[in-house]
């Protein structure tokens, strides 16, 4: 079964592959948003069948009651290489995992910058329209700015109002 599930693993690593391959001569993939989330949902299905059906680390209870199940197992284990089966198998799913989070960022970091970009757009399509102002709101909006003016204290080099920004 770890065959299997190696060659499972395989398969999506070369998808991986060529998708990252595509992003690095194109500046993105070639396939469509909607193709390259269906295959990371089809990528991390695999992955969780893989962790749920993959318990070969675990010893069966007959081995914890048994001394000659126990010695078996583990003599099995060791020809058949399952301890380092098992680790290969781990280190392509880490790197499943962080390849397909790559993905998905890039996916979310281009659908931000088109947001964005259609944000600025429409800020930029409605310009100003206010009317001019009359003698009016000016002489009224220059009482208002008197009114609200504060004066700021002068920070003199070494004086305690300069917050200890002594320059």
């Amino acid at each position: 079964s770890l065959d299997y599930y190696d060659e499972d693993l395989q398969a999506i690593l070369d998808r991986i592959g060529a998708i990252a391959a595509e992003v690095a001569r194109r500046g993105r993939p070639s396939t469509g948003t909607r193709a390259l989330i269906r295959f990371i949902g089809a990528a991390i299905a695999s992955e969780v069948e893989i962790i749920s059906s993959i318990a070969l680390l675990d010893k069966p209870d007959a081995t914890w009651e048994d001394e000659a199940a126990d010695r078996l197992h583990d003599k099995l284990r060791r020809n058949l290489e399952i301890q380092e089966r098992y680790r290969a198998i781990e280190i392509k799913l880490q790197t499943t995992r962080e390849a397909l989070t790559a993905f998905l960022e890039m996916t979310q970091t281009r659908r931000m910058l088109w947001l964005e970009s259609a944000i600025v757009a429409l800020m930029l399509s409605r310009s100003p329209r206010e009317p001019a102002a009359s003698k009016n709101d000016s002489k009224l909006t220059t009482a208002n700015s008197r009114k609200t003016t504060t004066k700021i204290p002068r920070l003199i080099p070494g004086d305690r109002r300069s917050s200890g920004n002594s320059s």
